[in-house]
């Protein structure tokens, strides 16, 4: 029994040590595989941990992006699938003796690359025809020849004296230093036909000041004119023919403001208008059947509105004193014509006193 017992205790102790042996084992092989599973995790943590960044700026070789660096971006003056543009480059327009220059760009401000500006011929370069109506223009001047005889100076009453500082006078001959005429009717009086197409600006006849202006106007046969009262004084607009037919209207102007539109059917030069009220106030008009007219200026100057075509007119010089003076001129298509009056001081006035 004894040496059966030893066997069996024999045999529990060689299995006991078998296990010991392969626990042993299996802890070797553990403890070896355990250090690159700890670094496995420790990346993983890292990895998802939100990175802490210093206050302290870091420099260029601590920062490392992930992304490819970008290439530099070439400005060019050429829009890729785009036909070029013309640009218009600005005229710079000198106001008071200084060059009015473009806007500056702000400063720090991106400048956008343009194509470069075409070359563009000045318009005051040359005379350049006058392609919207297709025709030309007379230009001139009208002179006085002889001494006109002196102004009267105007008695007025207690109201139009107060808007008058100085002596007014009539206007019989308004003459520059140089003998320029001013208040000449200057017109187309044959070689055109009556044109029917509308005006574009209504011409006004204004009381300003107790005196008509403009002194002299031009209005069209069978378009309306405007009669107009900028005083806060009453006044009177009565029209009469000088070929001795009966007044076109009379109309009283009460109150400042009062503006009516009136009509001459039919073409006379001149017509006379006078003011009841105030009897030394007067005004002419010339009223044709055409655009092509004008007034001059206080340097004798004038300018017909283009539109004229290629043929031959007779061009008419009118003052309300001087008489009517009369020239042949044949107009080239689209080319500007120069033409020069010289009106002479009546030998006697008495023909032609209205006032």
């Amino acid at each position: 029994m004894n040496n059966e017992s030893r066997t069996v205790l024999q045999k529990a102790n060689f299995v006991l040590l078998v296990l010991i042996a392969a626990a042993l084992g299996y802890l070797i092989v553990r403890q070896r595989s355990d250090p690159h599973r700890e670094q496995s995790a420790a990346t993983t943590t890292a990895a998802a941990a939100p990175v802490a960044v210093s206050g302290s700026q870091l420099n260029s070789t601590e920062m490392k992006s992930s992304f490819a660096p970008l290439r530099p971006r070439v400005e060019t003056n050429t829009v890729r699938g785009l036909p070029p543009r013309i640009v218009v480059a600005p005229v710079n327009i000198t106001t008071a003796g200084r060059e009015q220059l473009p806007p500056e760009t702000p400063s720090g401000a991106i400048k956008t690359a343009t194509a470069p500006p075409q070359p563009v011929a000045a318009a005051f370069t040359r005379r350049v025809p006058d392609t919207s109506t297709g025709g030309a223009s007379i230009i001139g001047r009208v002179a006085l020849r002889g001494a006109p005889p002196p102004e009267k100076t105007i008695a007025l009453d207690v109201a139009c004296g107060r808007l008058h500082p100085s002596p007014m006078t009539t206007r019989h001959y308004v003459v520059s230093e140089d003998g320029g005429l001013a208040n000449v009717f200057v017109y187309v009086k044959s070689g055109v036909a009556p044109q029917k197409n509308k005006q574009q600006n209504m011409p006004v006849l204004d009381n300003i000041n107790c005196e008509f202006q403009p002194y002299v106007l031009g209005v069209r046969a069978g378009q309306a004119f405007s009669i107009r009262n900028s005083d806060s004084i009453l006044h009177s607009a009565q029209f009469l023919s000088r070929t001795g037919a009966k007044p076109a209207f009379n109309m009283v102007l009460p109150v400042k403001g009062t503006d009516a539109p009136r009509v001459f059917q039919k073409p006379e030069v001149f017509i006379q208008v006078k003011c009841d009220v105030h009897p030394w106030m007067f005004a002419y008009i010339g009223v044709v059947e055409h655009p092509w007219f004008a007034v001059s200026d206080s340097n004798g100057n004038f300018a017909l509105p283009p539109g004229l075509p290629h043929s031959r007119y007779t061009i008419a010089a009118a003052h309300v004193k001087a008489g009517e003076s009369l020239q042949e001129i044949v107009v080239d298509e689209g080319v500007s014509a120069t033409m020069s009056f010289t009106l002479d001081v009546p030998d006697t006035l008495a023909k032609t006193e209205r006032r």
